[in-house]
């Protein structure tokens, strides 16, 4: 049998530091795997549609290392309750702001509503 056939793929990512956990992940649980990385190394900063690090296994080992990657994945924890917060925060910091600018009307305290106001909107875009 060709010796290229018996290697599978198990993962592709555009993050070599990803890649590189997951195969030290398998490598110490004993499971063989090669890194065949299809990213051009001119723009290590840049990376194109389609250019990717690939890790494989080989076929006997496959479920396993599956297995390991499944159990070595760390789940986020839903932030249901952070969104809302960052949205009301971001709402209140945006009213406030308009409220100091344009009612109070006191040219020294045109940077603080500014700064209240570009605070609102970064809450209101990052939830």
């Amino acid at each position: 049998m060709n010796q290229k056939n018996n290697w599978k793929l198990l993962f592709k990512s555009q993050n070599p530091v990803d890649i590189e956990l997951k195969k030290k992940t398998l490598e110490n649980n004993d499971i063989k795997c090669h890194i065949l990385n299809k990213m051009d190394s001119s723009f290590n900063s840049i990376s194109f549609a389609g250019e990717t690090i690939e890790l494989y296994v080989l076929n006997k080992d496959f479920e396993k290392a599956v297995n390991f990657i499944k159990k070595s994945v760390v789940k986020r924890p839903k932030l249901k309750k952070r969104k809302t917060l960052n949205t009301s925060l971001g709402i209140i910091f945006c009213m406030l702001s308009f409220f100091m600018f344009f009612v109070d009307g006191v040219s020294s305290n045109m940077f603080f509503s500014s700064f209240i106001l570009i605070s609102g909107l970064i809450l209101l875009l990052n939830y």
